[in-house]
């Protein structure tokens, strides 16, 4: 952005720090979890939001980063919902997946919120792996990121 000044006769670019740091573009999340996801009481997976797996995870592209993250998993009907809790070197990404219970297409992934360099983080994108029967259990999602 120019500002002017009729007073000193100048113009003056302002630019936000967060505007020349912004991650734009595609990105591609793995993960590996410790130990197969948690069955939960009935065998059927965690379904009140509980704890249903903890792992790593690695981020490439737009942005790299890795850390450790906490999977929570809901069920209501037919839709179980996975918020992934990421934490990394450069902050924590909040991560929420819509999985369509006894489908087979990819599930869909959105940002939700994000701490310190991920603050303004937006992204959507598909799951596109998910061996969560696995022990250690994986995933890989892809999608894009922006500001």
């Amino acid at each position: 952005m120019w500002v002017s000044s009729f007073a000193s006769n100048t113009v003056t670019r302002i630019t936000s720090s967060a505007s020349l740091a912004a991650p734009s573009g595609e990105v591609t999340l793995k993960g590996t979890g410790n130990g197969p996801v948690n069955p939960g009481p009935s065998g059927t997976g965690v379904t009140n939001g509980g704890v249903a797996g903890t792992g790593h995870f690695t981020l490439a592209g737009a942005f790299n980063d890795k850390g450790t993250y906490i999977g929570y998993r809901s069920v209501r009907s037919q839709i179980a919902k996975v918020r992934d809790v990421l934490t990394g070197k450069k902050g924590t990404i909040t991560i929420v997946i819509t999985i369509q219970l006894g489908r087979e297409s990819p599930a869909p992934w959105r940002i939700t919120s994000g701490t310190k360099s991920y603050v303004g983080l937006h992204g959507r994108g598909r799951l596109i792996v998910d061996n969560y029967e696995s022990n250690p259990y994986s995933f890989v999602m892809k999608g894009t990121v922006s500001r």
